[in-house]
């Protein structure tokens, strides 16, 4: 008989106000994780760190019997990087899905 299993989909995003804000106004990140729990229609919404993209949630994750199949960055964004100078590319998005027997 084959295992059963339930899966959560969780993900981070960091976003900033550059666009709205005047040239002179300074630019600021916020992060957010959004997890979409087995069963539930609307994922819920935290503040998450700008600088720990995931490690925290993943671990928390972990801890309640959650493990992790699938790590995928979804979105990133080519400029100056987040510690550290120079221009390059970042990413600004992670998916991960996990599970967990049922």
């Amino acid at each position: 008989m084959a295992a059963a299993w339930e899966y959560l989909v969780a993900s981070w995003s960091l976003s900033t106000n550059l666009a709205s804000k005047a040239s002179d106004a300074g630019q600021s990140w916020e992060g957010e994780y959004l997890v979409l729990a087995p069963g539930a229609t609307e994922p819920q919404r935290h503040p998450a760190p700008i600088s720990d993209p995931g490690h925290a949630l993943i671990n928390e994750l972990g801890s309640d019997g959650w493990e992790l199949v699938n790590e995928s960055v979804t979105e990133s964004m080519i400029g100056t990087g987040r510690g550290w100078t120079g221009t390059g590319s970042f990413p600004i998005a992670y998916r991960w899905v996990f599970k967990r027997p049922s």
